[in-house]
């Protein structure tokens, strides 16, 4: 069995063609590829975006700690009652 590995290029066109409302086979039909072979393939794309969002939520929470850490001297700083 010969398999055409997906180009990038190949996976933005099927997702833009699914975003319009094409089914799996007609945008397979388009690329000259199978309805389940799209499918497979933006399932997998999916997956490994979703894989992914965890590490930069991470890096938000980093983000986060750092900028609460640098401000909490100049929170010591300010009068006792200011903000109640």
């Amino acid at each position: 069995m010969n398999v055409r590995p997906w180009t990038a290029e190949e996976l933005e066109r099927a997702a833009a063609y699914r975003t319009m409302g094409l089914s799996f086979a007609a945008v397979g039909a388009v690329l000259g590829r199978g309805g389940h072979a799209v499918r497979a393939a933006l399932d997998r794309e999916a997956a490994r975006h979703r894989r992914s969002e965890p590490m930069l939520d991470l890096a938000g929470e980093i983000a986060a700690a750092r900028a609460e850490r640098a401000t909490a001297p100049l929170l010591r700083t300010w009068p006792v009652g200011l903000w109640e």
